[in-house]
């Protein structure tokens, strides 16, 4: 993997690539390569700018996580997410206790998000924005809802890539609201499928520090430890 990548940089800056090259070595090492050259390239591409983001999230570096969002655009929009930056502002905020800070910008996601899921119902990524959304403010059974209508609208079947990132934003809204049986069953699910992330890389993120202790959560990391 690091050989195509190398050649791809090698044909000129891409923030993409280094984006999506970072979130891989981190997932098979546990190590990050290159994420101050992805923190530093000009006018990232909104699928770089969102992998940085979650790179930043996984690693705890919250500051540059929102650095990040804050030089970007106002609404992030790639094949993997389509959401207003608020939300990802608001996932942030919320892990890190601003739950004042955190349920003003969900509900200025929400609203955006309702009204375009109003005028896109089949797009499964603002299903799944939306269920993020809902979950931060504490909206328990509508957001499950939307986080299962978004795996039912790009199941795993259909697309083995994307479709394993609507399983990730079901799982993290299922962890949000308290349904743990459940978020543990998607990690079960997400894992064994194609993913961007390792259980290695996944565990990393704080919004599963819910579960880190739980019996079941320990025997999936087994399971599915990268060797």
């Amino acid at each position: 993997m690091d050989r195509f990548y190398r050649r791809a940089l090698d044909l000129g800056p891409n923030p993409e690539a280094l984006a999506h090259w970072a979130v891989g070595r981190l997932s098979r090492d546990g190590v990050l390569t290159d994420l101050d050259v992805v923190c530093a390239a000009p006018d990232p591409s909104n699928e770089a700018l969102f992998e940085h983001w979650r790179l930043c999230l996984l690693l705890r570096d919250f500051a540059a996580a929102r650095a990040a969002l804050e030089r970007g655009p106002e609404r992030l929009t790639t094949q993997w997410v389509d959401c207003p930056r608020t939300l990802l502002l608001g996932i942030l905020d919320d892990v890190t206790g601003n739950k004042d800070a955190a349920k003003r910008e969900f509900e200025t996601a929400r609203a955006i998000l309702e009204a375009d899921v109003a005028k896109h119902g089949d797009d499964s990524r603002l299903h799944a924005a939306l269920g993020h959304a809902l979950a931060g403010l504490d909206r328990r059974d509508d957001a499950l809802r939307e986080g299962r209508l978004a795996t039912e609208l790009l199941p795993i079947s259909r697309d083995s890539i994307v479709g394993s990132e609507r399983v990730l934003d079901r799982l993290f809204i299922e962890l949000r609201v308290g349904a743990i049986d459940d978020a543990l069953k998607s990690v079960e699910e997400y894992l064994s499928n194609p993913s961007q992330l390792s259980m290695r890389a996944l565990a990393l993120d704080p919004r599963l520090d819910t579960v880190k202790n739980d019996p079941r959560f320990q025997a999936l990391k087994k399971r599915f430890a990268t060797p």
